[in-house]
């Protein structure tokens, strides 16, 4: 496995804070999802607590 990285920079607005923080949580787990070799157990947890947080993120609480 010999991939050549990426740089990346990313800004957001203070203005759209529920759509920053629901694009931070998904930009997280997808790197954990296709970078770590992680048992599918571990993977599940996250996504289902990620989804918990999204789920409070749309209904306003934080």
């Amino acid at each position: 496995m010999n991939e050549k990285g990426k740089v990346v920079r990313v800004t957001f607005s203070e203005e759209q804070n529920r759509e920053t923080d629901l694009w931070i949580y998904r930009l997280t787990e997808r790197i954990i999802l296709q970078q770590l070799n992680i048992h599918p157990a571990i993977k599940a947890e996250l996504l289902r607590g990620n989804q918990n947080r999204i789920n409070k993120i749309l209904s306003g609480g934080r």
